[in-house]
């Protein structure tokens, strides 16, 4: 009966263990890291910034054959003079090597505010 009981005691604490996943990579979560990591360097007081990831969007262009995206992103972060702004930044970003899980296989091309 201990050992029954001791069973489930141990069975008990490990599925209540905490399940940590690792969210997907995907190009937009790729892309999306980048723009905010772009745009936390040009603000003024990049600490006080929250990104409004509902407003987020990436649009492939269209070319002649270049996988470029159009990166959107909406954050509210304090301005020169201490109050809080909402700005909208586009980004324009180039996949190198057609591999779009990786970081280093984009190059930023254009900054817009």
């Amino acid at each position: 009966m201990k050992k029954l009981l001791l069973l489930l005691f141990v069975f008990s604490l490990w599925s209540c263990q905490e399940k940590t996943e690792q969210p997907e990579v995907t190009r937009e979560t790729v892309l999306l890291d980048l723009a905010k990591a772009e745009t936390l360097d040009r603000l003024k007081s990049p600490s006080t910034a929250t990104f409004i990831d509902s407003l987020s969007t990436i649009t492939k262009l269209k070319g002649e054959g270049d996988d470029q995206y159009r990166v959107n992103v909406s954050v509210d972060a304090e301005n020169s003079f201490g109050a809080m702004g909402r700005e909208r930044y586009m980004l324009i970003y180039q996949d190198k090597t057609g591999d779009s899980l990786s970081k280093e296989n984009y190059e930023l091309l254009n900054f817009y505010d």
